[in-house]
């Protein structure tokens, strides 16, 4: 925390004076879609040799408050999803025939804090120069080592993945949180900003099961650029204005979860082009599935990534869903993952003008999908 004290004490600094001005603030909702990229590591293997892993580009699915005072400040905190490691594969032992594969990689859920100032450089579009923390919460990990050896007529094999935040046979596991700096640049056009950050941390480390003498450390350093759309601020109207209003507009936003007998997930939608009786969305999500033994016992829960459109066909409060999407799942022992088809048939009730829905169907991987949702 002694590290931190700089960017939290600027942070502070820059609130307590927003706050003790008499300047108009705006508080916003908005939704987060980007990319993030480590940076190559070095490492040395258990030969003496160093090899460079390369850096690993994921996507971020977030959330973001973001408020403004006056002309000035702006802050920022939110909920961010991601996954972190490295991708390698190479021969690094010269005196024999030697393929190496090593897959590391963390999810992460991270809680971004910032302040920054705003300069206004035309007359619509902002810039805004910030600096924050980032804590991360590591929730799940794997590593995944393949050697195979072959000097004269021996070969040597070994494939072994593992879960480097579980204390396995007594050795140190990761430690489950993390933190990071964030520095940043961001443009504000209207509603909507591009926002580019370097995100330096402290490294990652754990020891390994194949070799215990042997540490791996990963440096938790990354380059982030996002879209962020924010949505207007929230105007309260009482009395027939209120009602009038819930009955005449139609909310396009909404988050939800969804459970299957494989699968579950959380997701936001939005709704894309409206016909007379029927409406196209799109979806985007995380979750978790599980993989069958061949005893068809369920073990290893993996991480999903779906996008999907939904189109939705009914005028009034029931209606039939029929989606068609693809899924990306984070398989343990895969190097590069697998595209799974994101296929849903089913009911959906949903009152046009009201703001809770249900959904049950039939769906590819969860097989059986019943969940719920809330629009705004």
């Amino acid at each position: 925390m002694v590290r931190f004290k700089p960017v939290i004490f600027l942070i502070v600094l820059l609130l307590h004076l927003s706050l003790n001005g008499k300047t108009q603030s705006v508080s916003r909702l908005g939704i987060e879609l980007g990319l993030v990229s480590s940076t190559s590591q070095e490492f040395t293997s258990i030969y003496g040799t160093s090899y460079y892993a390369p850096s690993m580009v994921s996507p971020v699915l977030g959330v973001k408050w973001l408020y403004s005072k006056g002309k000035y400040f702006e802050f920022s905190g939110g909920l961010q999803y991601e996954m972190y490691g490295t991708r390698f594969r190479g021969d690094n032992m010269p005196s024999a025939s030697y393929t190496y594969i090593e897959n590391i990689t963390f999810h992460k859920l991270c809680f971004p804090l910032t302040a920054g100032l705003n300069i206004k450089l035309s007359g619509k579009l902002n810039t805004i120069v910030s600096a924050g923390i980032r804590p991360n919460l590591l929730v799940s990990g794997k590593y995944f080592v393949d050697r195979n050896v072959r000097m004269g007529s021996q070969t040597y094999m070994l494939e072994h993945t593992y879960n480097p935040l579980i204390n396995e046979w007594g050795l140190n596991p990761a430690e489950r949180f993390a933190f990071q700096y964030t520095f940043g640049i961001s443009a504000r056009l209207k509603n909507n900003y591009i926002s580019i950050n370097y995100i330096p941390g402290y490294p990652i480390t754990f020891q390994r099961t194949d070799y215990p003498d042997y540490n791996r450390e990963l440096r938790n350093n990354e380059f982030n650029i996002s879209l962020i759309h924010s949505f207007p601020p929230l105007k309260l109207k009482s009395g027939a204005q209120k009602e009038e209003q819930e009955e005449t507009v139609f909310l396009k936003n909404s988050i939800g979860i969804y459970f299957g007998y494989l699968e579950g997930n959380i997701y936001y939608e939005r709704n894309l082009l409206t016909f007379r009786r029927s409406k196209l969305n799109v979806r985007t999500g995380v979750g978790f599935f599980t993989l069958p033994d061949s005893g068809g016992d369920i073990y290893d829960k993996n991480f999903i990534f779906n996008i999907s459109f939904p189109y939705i066909l009914g005028k009034n409060n029931s209606h039939l869903e029929i989606d068609a999407g693809l899924k990306y799942l984070d398989v343990i022992g895969d190097i590069t993952g697998t595209f799974w088809p994101d296929v849903f048939a089913g009911y959906r009730y949903e009152k046009p003008a009201g703001r809770f829905f249900c959904r049950a169907g039939l769906s590819s991987l969860s097989l059986i999908n019943i969940g719920c949702g809330l629009k705004f």
